[in-house]
């Protein structure tokens, strides 16, 4: 039995079933229109006001599991018509007021909007009031509450605003693509664009396609043992599964000769954190000469950042699994435990028999690593 957190999870999983299921039959843009009506048949509404909206909604949602604006380089994108418009009263006065004598709050407030009746109850002047925070800060009953909207309150960079009719706006040049937001709307007005149909794309027209799944799969399938599940995953049409640890333990064993070298350092294998980094810290050379700035196009072309011997490391701190010569396509959304990569261009320097040769090579006994594409040299079994 499938278990979702929310409905608006559920509702985003039926999406992604049905589109992959009609890219798979080859029928996906004969059919697009009449996925939302091939998802909700009925005629009564079970979300919104009534169904139309609902499709309407699933019609944008099916729009984002095709991959949506390939124009916005975010993975979160918005859902106008999904966003409620939910009210926002800044800072306010709750029940809890006590009405005590010290009056903290209104000493605090440099703008003097905070008023007391005859009751000592206080009262904010809107038209005053510039959200500054203190007063709420030094209330010792906490009875002022910032009353914002959930995407705003999960997204901890201030990178969410509203647009003039109220919807819901991404600054991108803020936003780290936590996926905190997506989380947290309760209408799912935000949500992440998928991949799925490059990756059933790639199943069909490429000989050899490989699946990298994060340790997060086996939490997911919990019904389902991991050799079941690694079993359905190549009847999918994937030639082989691969453990994403892999590429974490190639990072780390790099990145101990750099901790030697530099005394300390910061590392993450997070691409949130360290877009926030990249974002908000400025300390660009501080950064490990193993993470990319996620263009691997930098890395294929020899300007991306080398290690002493001249290899190009595995992309780190990114949404890419993969080394020089390996690309990946995401088969579901952010967060994804499982994704899929082929040889791009850059591989075409390998002739066919030796990639054969290197993508047929099977793990040798524990303690070994697969051989990648790039020729990147096997690390010594662990002690």
């Amino acid at each position: 039995m499938y278990k979702f957190d929310t409905k608006v999870q559920h509702l985003k999983y039926k999406v992604l079933r049905t589109v992959a299921k009609h890219a798979w039959d080859s029928d996906f843009y004969e059919t697009f229109l009449d996925i939302p009506k091939e998802i909700i048949s009925g005629k009564t509404p079970t979300m919104r006001c009534c169904v139309y909206k609902e499709r309407a909604i699933l019609a944008e949602r099916v729009k984002l599991a095709a991959g949506g604006d390939r124009n916005n380089p975010n993975v979160i994108e918005t859902l106008d018509i999904a966003c409620d418009d939910c009210p926002t009263g800044g800072y306010t006065v709750t029940e809890a007021c006590r009405g005590c004598i010290a009056h903290r709050c209104e000493d605090a407030c440099p703008r003097g909007a905070i008023t007391h009746d005859e009751f000592h109850h206080a009262h904010i002047d809107k038209s005053k009031c510039i959200n500054c925070g203190k007063c709420a800060a030094v209330c010792p009953y906490s009875a002022i509450y910032n009353r914002k909207r959930p995407c705003q309150n999960a997204c901890k960079i201030g990178a969410i605003s509203m647009n003039e009719d109220g919807t819901v706006k991404i600054d991108n040049s803020k936003c780290i693509s936590c996926g905190a937001c997506v989380y947290q709307c309760p209408f799912g007005a935000l949500s992440d664009k998928s991949f799925i149909l490059d990756a059933i794309k790639m199943l069909k027209n490429c000989d050899r396609v490989y699946a990298v799944v994060a340790p997060a799969i086996v939490s997911q399938f919990t019904y389902a043992k991991p050799g079941q599940v690694i079993t359905a995953i190549k009847a999918l049409g994937f030639c082989d599964v691969l453990e994403a640890a892999l590429g974490a333990d190639m990072v780390a064993y790099n990145e101990a000769a750099e901790l030697a070298e530099r005394g300390f350092l910061t590392s993450s294998c997070c691409p949130a954190f360290v877009s926030y980094i990249r974002k908000t810290s400025g300390a660009q050379e501080n950064i490990s000469q193993y993470v990319t700035d996620g263009d691997d196009s930098k890395a294929h072309k020899g300007k991306g950042p080398r290690g002493k011997d001249g290899i190009h490391r595995p992309l780190h701190g990114e949404k890419r699994v993969s080394s020089s010569c390996l690309r990946y396509t995401s088969t579901s959304t952010v967060c994804s435990p499982l994704r899929s990569f082929r040889p791009c261009s850059t591989a075409a320097s390998l002739t066919s028999a030796r990639w054969k040769r290197r993508c047929s090579t099977t793990p040798p006994a524990t303690g070994a690593y697969l051989p990648t594409a790039a020729g990147l040299p096997r690390l010594p079994p662990r002690r």
